[in-house]
């Protein structure tokens, strides 16, 4: 027993010790995930920090504070039973866990509506805007979500934020009567496992450095990929089964306006085709504005104005008050102000 004792003491020191040099000198972004019908979903009344993607060497390393709701989403104290609300959903563009609270679009997007609304309407009701982003949903994941939960919300206006088509098999196919989503059921063994990996995920440097070595170590399994003359034919420049989760999603959202933006380049013509015929509408993102936010950084940094609070993880230095900018002006534009 002894023995025992002491072996245990050593190990647990030599663990404290690797995590304070992780902590001080290889800091890991930390995540707060636990199960979901639709994967994993974060943990609510959390907080984390988030450094790098790709984590780096080096002392005294800042990282961003990512705050996740009552309701495991960016951003705190959201009131729906009243006012015009506009619910942001996504992947890692929206969730943006490379920016403060105060610099996400969506917390630009709301005061900037807000100031519209209250100037222009004289009207007492808040402007709520939700942050649904989930870093790595895919668009099926980005649907089940919305039909599980975001819906509850009553959204007047929902943007999808659009990366690429990314339906895995895993959570949607497609057979003789159309779409079908596919929520996971997870065992209590599963259950339990999984609660044991976020709890590593969410505390430990060291812990999350290790997860990630054994995960780059998992096999792709390529029998979830659907390829070859059994996939079903495009439908307006989609795969089908992107172009099916779309039109649901924008059945779903009604009475509320479904916007897709497009987060990387201009939507090509057989897909503005695809959204005026299911009444979708769409917008694209103005790069020319979006890389003048960047080049700024180097002229900040050199004249000593470099405020790092403004950095985001996807759309890069100051971009988050133009974007927010854009989606305003579009929402004037379309006459939905």
């Amino acid at each position: 027993m002894k023995k025992f004792l002491t072996i245990f003491i050593s190990v647990t020191i030599l663990f404290l010790l690797i995590e304070v040099f992780f902590r001080l000198w290889f800091p890991q972004s930390l995540y707060s995930i636990t199960t979901a019908p639709w994967g994993f979903k974060h943990i609510p009344n959390t907080i984390v920090t988030f450094y790098e993607e790709k984590p780096k060497w080096g002392w005294g390393q800042r990282g961003v504070e990512i705050e996740y709701d009552w309701d495991g989403c960016r951003g705190t104290n959201v009131k729906w039973d009243r006012g015009f609300n506009i619910l942001c959903l996504g992947d890692s563009w929206v969730e943006d866990m490379g920016s403060p609270e105060n610099n996400l679009f969506t917390a630009y997007l709301e005061h900037y509506y807000s100031k519209l609304y209250f100037e222009d309407y004289k009207n007492n009701k808040p402007v709520n805007v939700y942050n649904a982003g989930h870093y790595a949903f895919d668009n099926a994941q980005e649907l089940m979500w919305y039909e599980m939960e975001g819906s509850k919300y009553k959204p007047d206006i929902v943007f999808l934020f659009y990366a690429r088509d990314t339906a895995s098999p895993e959570y949607a196919y497609i057979d003789q009567n159309g779409l079908v989503l596919t929520p996971k059921v997870f065992t209590p063994t599963q259950r339990a496992y999984r609660t044991v990996v976020s709890l590593v995920r969410r505390k430990t440097h060291f812990g999350s450095w290790v997860l990630n070595r054994l995960k780059r170590l998992q096999p792709v399994d390529k029998s979830l990929i659907i390829v070859g003359p059994d996939s079903p034919p495009d439908i307006g420049g989609f795969r089908a089964i992107d172009a099916m989760i779309y039109q649901r999603l924008n059945e779903s959202v009604k009475p509320g306006i479904l916007i897709m933006v497009n987060c990387l380049n201009e939507w090509p013509e057989e897909k503005k085709v695809f959204f005026e015929e299911n009444e979708i509408r769409y917008m694209d993102l103005d790069y020319d504005v979006i890389n003048k936010c960047r080049r700024q950084k180097a002229i900040d940094i050199t004249e000593g104005n470099y405020r790092p609070e403004l950095e985001s993880h996807r759309m890069g230095y100051r971009a988050n008050s133009a974007v927010a900018d854009m989606l305003i002006k579009y929402l004037k534009k379309e006459n939905l102000i």
